[in-house]
């Protein structure tokens, strides 16, 4: 046996379609993981993924709905949100994904998180010069 031997097997990626697909707007209704009533307010935009729309829960920082295209709602995806839900990380300075959204029929459609206002950073890793000048003090 090689020292190089492989220790895990690769899993392949689960592409199963498990959404519908329906476009929301605002006044639709979905439901977190545990059955709370999401009701979807101000569309606020889109992107490659698919669009967000803000929400608006008592007792809750102010949310948004991340709502993917038809052929983003794969189950790989699903999995992986769930996963990341399943391990909170509370901070100011992440939108990190709180619950995963379905229908009315159970079928995921997107992930509510914490709407953030900022820089997206992958506009800048790649780009030492703009880095810099947009974060001067990091290092």
């Amino acid at each position: 046996m090689s020292i190089y031997t492989l220790h895990r097997q690769v899993r392949q990626l689960d592409k199963t379609f498990c959404g519908n697909g329906r476009k929301y707007s605002t006044g639709d209704v979905l439901f977190s993981g545990q059955g709370k009533r999401i009701v979807l307010g101000q569309y606020i935009a889109e992107g490659g993924e698919g669009s967000v729309f803000a929400v608006h829960l008592p007792s809750e920082t102010t949310l948004v709905a991340k709502l993917y295209h038809p052929p983003q709602r794969m189950r790989w995806r699903e999995q992986k949100l769930q996963l990341i839900c399943s391990r909170p990380i509370r901070s100011p300075c992440v939108a990190w994904p709180r619950a995963v959204l379905y229908d009315e029929l159970r079928r995921f459609v997107g992930v509510l998180m914490p709407r953030v206002d900022g820089v997206p950073l992958g506009a800048f890793t790649s780009h030492a010069e703009l880095l810099k000048k947009q974060f001067p003090l990091w290092t």
